[in-house]
């Protein structure tokens, strides 16, 4: 198991603080975003009501364990200033922010991350946000995120987030929102563009923009 690290810089937290995103669509939709930038042909989230777990998983390139510390866990990273603005596949990085991992501390709090590069490349990791604020609380500004078994990640290429003990219970209303805002944001979600979106094994389409 591999050794995970997230340096928080206390300034960018105080100002943000861990309520980034008011609301699961708003941060599923930048998990998406980051999907695309991993050169994802298909996305696949699953939102579990009655247990308040949300899953989201991608074919993308995935990521090892020092790629895991560089890039999903240092809080302010930007592709757009730390590597090329176009991936592999000739798309343009959407990702803009660079704190999309900290907007899944605002709506869960713990959220296991599995990656794939390969069959023998893989990162496994379980974050809290308990365990964040405390090391805010203590001035401190390293975290030490949870090593997990790689044994776990069962695919060989892509990304997968488990969110559990979700602040709020996802509705059907939630579903709806979601669809609706990732089929007005990414106009590159269909065959088209090779890009795919699921949710609870239901396709996101044109026509879900309402």
């Amino acid at each position: 198991m591999g050794q995970y690290e997230m340096t928080l810089s206390l300034g960018v937290i105080d100002h943000l603080g861990l309520n980034l995103y008011s609301n699961i669509p708003a941060v599923i939709s930048e998990l998406v975003a980051n999907a695309w930038d991993a050169d994802a042909t298909e996305v696949d989230i699953s939102i579990d009501t009655v247990h308040r777990v949300i899953t989201i998983q991608d074919n993308g390139v995935g990521m090892s364990d020092s790629e895991v510390n560089a890039k999903f866990l240092t809080v302010g990273y930007r592709r757009r200033e730390h590597g090329p603005t176009t991936t592999r596949r000739g798309r343009h990085v959407m990702g803009r922010k660079g704190i999309g991992k900290l907007s899944t501390v605002s709506i869960a709090n713990e959220i296991e991350v599995q990656s794939a590069k390969s069959a023998k490349v893989k990162a496994a990791l379980v974050m809290t946000t308990d365990g964040i604020r405390e090391i805010i609380d203590q001035n401190q500004g390293t975290y030490l995120p949870t090593p997990v078994d790689v044994s776990a990640v069962e695919f060989d290429r892509g990304t997968r987030l488990v969110l559990r003990k979700l602040r709020r219970r996802p509705s059907q209303s939630t579903i709806a929102a979601l669809r609706r805002r990732l089929a007005r944001r990414f106009s590159i979600i269909g065959a088209e563009h090779d890009f795919k979106v699921v949710i609870n094994g239901d396709d996101v389409g044109v026509e879900d923009r309402d």
